[in-house]
């Protein structure tokens, strides 16, 4: 909590922007650990649920809230290869059209027709049925087409992610001792919440 002198010189602002960065690598740490963590005889059912988390956790940075803001992550876009800006662009696809949203497209869905049989209402003579009481009914099979990542893709985007941390990080120095330093001025000790002066906090560090 501060002590005595004024707040007038903490840029809000400034902090909400590295705590963006800090949120950022946060989540490029999780891409990598998600990635890490999966052993080399997955399975294709288990790796294509393993998609979801980390393509939802990678894109994260690069998502607008508002469309004349950039993202916070697409600044630091310059540090991926051409092929890997590629597999970039495909990532956030896949998030938009098939994990965050089920996007009718590519004609992903399909039904097959396997049997059918006349119902007649029952009470009514089949034979004298008329096209109110009697119809076909159907058997059928279903199944929507989801886009997932390749099992090649996976060691890219760590690659990947692990790059762009860095970039963050790095962006995130540019501001911290700044920020640091005005709140220590202002009397800060302890935990505080980046963009906000009227509460303490607790929390834990990655």
């Amino acid at each position: 909590m501060p002590r005595g002198s004024s707040m007038t010189k903490i840029d809000l602002e400034k902090e909400r922007r590295w705590a963006k960065l800090i949120l950022a690598s946060q989540d490029m740490l999780q891409v990598c650990e998600l990635i890490e963590r999966i052993p080399p005889d997955r399975s294709d059912k288990d790796l294509a649920l393993d998609s979801i988390g980390i393509v939802t956790a990678y894109c994260r940075p690069f998502k607008r809230k508002k469309a004349k803001h950039p993202a916070v992550g697409e600044p630091l876009l310059g540090v991926l290869d051409p092929g890997e800006l590629e597999l970039h662009e495909h990532v956030v696809r896949m998030r938009d059209k098939y994990i965050v949203h089920s996007d009718f497209v590519d004609e992903r869905v399909q039904v097959k027709i396997v049997g059918h049989a006349l119902w007649v209402r029952p009470g009514v003579n089949p034979e004298d049925a008329s096209a109110d009481n009697r119809g076909l009914s159907f058997d059928h099979v279903q199944q929507a087409t989801s886009h997932v990542l390749a099992r090649d893709e996976f060691p890219r985007i760590l690659a990947m992610a692990t790059k762009l941390r860095e970039a963050i990080k790095e962006r995130g120095r540019q501001l911290d001792n700044a920020i640091l330093s005005a709140r220590h001025a202002a009397g800060y000790e302890g935990w505080f919440r980046l963009g906000n002066t009227h509460s303490s906090a607790t929390g834990t560090t990655r």
